[in-house]
């Protein structure tokens, strides 16, 4: 085998490595999550099946810069059919997704900037783009706070503003 097939192979195995660990080596948050009961609800006029559970909030992903970094988001739609209303989002399935990764979220340390005039252009740009109200990162290794934390945003549809919601990680 040549020094240049080597290289490329270590190359393609080290950006594969590198794109698990930024997903956090998981799949996206609401993978396996379905409606209760044995059909699943229609909302806004459209029918949604037991399984349909993310597409109801139109679960999609994508990525923005900050701090000069490319970040990858999940983003959902709360309005389109849930009225606005992302409580499950951020009380059920995000605390589900960061334990199925063998973290605990520190509760007694979570943190809420509202409304957050910090947040990127970018990633408000990309909510915007992708019509969606919600935008959660997960933030890992030597981020600027020293710990690993997911960060969500939620836009006000009345207001305009943001407000984010830091839940800060320990692996267990």
């Amino acid at each position: 085998m040549s020094g240049k097939t080597l290289f490329l192979i270590l190359f393609y195995v080290s950006a594969v490595c590198g794109i698990y660990a930024q997903y956090g080596g998981t799949s996206a948050p609401m993978e396996g999550w379905k409606f209760s009961g044995v059909i699943g609800p229609t909302l806004n006029g459209r029918y949604f099946s037991v399984d349909e559970y993310a597409e109801s909030y139109r679960e999609q992903d994508g990525y923005a810069i900050v701090q000069g970094k490319s970040t990858y988001f999940f983003l959902y739609d709360t309005n389109t059919y849930h009225d606005g209303d992302g409580g499950d989002i951020i009380n059920r399935v995000i605390p589900s997704w960061v334990e199925k990764m063998g973290y605990v979220i520190d509760f007694d340390n979570i943190k809420e900037y509202k409304p957050n005039q910090n947040l990127a252009s970018s990633v408000r740009a990309l909510m915007q783009q992708r019509g969606c109200d919600i935008s959660v990162t997960l933030v890992m290794g030597k981020s600027v706070v020293g710990y690993d934390y997911v960060q969500i945003n939620i836009r006000d549809k009345k207001t305009g503003s943001y407000k984010s919601i830091i839940y800060p990680l320990y692996y267990t």
